[in-house]
């Protein structure tokens, strides 16, 4: 049972849809997960962020004020208990979907995913960033990805996650030492490259070889 639903699985045999005739897939992409933007290709597609939670803050501020007013267990609180069960269950399930259709989209599109592997459980103790972090779902991105990519035969890469992919120029690779949070474009004093700051991170990323 999941937000006041019930749900019955059934397993039967069928054939297996990846035996169709495909679309001949392209050779790699690079995939940086983000707050600003949920994905951001290495091809230039980017997946923006939904942050279904964040839309409903105020909804479920409410309802959490309305709890603490009832009498446990009684009627009401019953009621509004599985108001707020529904509500989060509406959140993951609009979570799940847009990063469905950004994993699927690689993985019937590349050969090659590489993303980045991200210390998701050490990144949301960063009290500033943990709502949005959780909110976009980036170990749920990942795992998914992980799933999806072994059932289509796609090879997926892990890139290192202290890989400064970030503070890298994509174009002639020089390192920028400082390079803040609130910076989104990418500025190399070196080339003198002028790049947006996560799709400068995809290709970094896309071009990671481990040593």
């Amino acid at each position: 049972m999941q937000g006041g639903r019930w749900f019955a699985s059934f397993l039967i045999e069928t054939t297996d849809k990846h035996e169709e005739k495909q679309e001949p897939r392209l050779d790699s992409v690079g995939v940086d997960i983000g707050i600003k933007e949920l994905a951001t290709l290495s091809n230039g597609v980017v997946f923006p962020k939904s942050q279904p939670l964040k839309k409903q803050l105020k909804r479920l501020r409410q309802l959490q004020k309305k709890l603490s007013r009832q009498v446990r267990h009684s009627n009401g609180y019953e009621k509004i208990k599985a108001k707020i069960a529904k509500l989060h269950y509406f959140v993951t399930q609009k979570r799940k979907t847009i990063i469905h259709e950004a994993t699927s989209y690689l993985v019937k599109t590349f050969d090659r995913v590489a993303i980045e592997d991200l210390n998701v459980k050490g990144m949301i103790k960063n009290h500033k960033l943990a709502r949005a972090i959780s909110d976009v779902g980036f170990g749920m991105f990942k795992e998914i990805l992980k799933y999806k990519c072994k059932l289509y035969g796609v090879k997926l890469v892990l890139v290192y996650r202290f890989f400064a992919s970030s503070k890298i120029c994509s174009k002639c690779g020089t390192k920028k030492e400082n390079l803040k949070l609130s910076e989104r474009v990418y500025k190399c004093n070196s080339c003198n490259l002028v790049i947006d700051r996560d799709f400068n991170t995809s290709l970094n990323i896309n071009g990671w070889r481990q040593v």
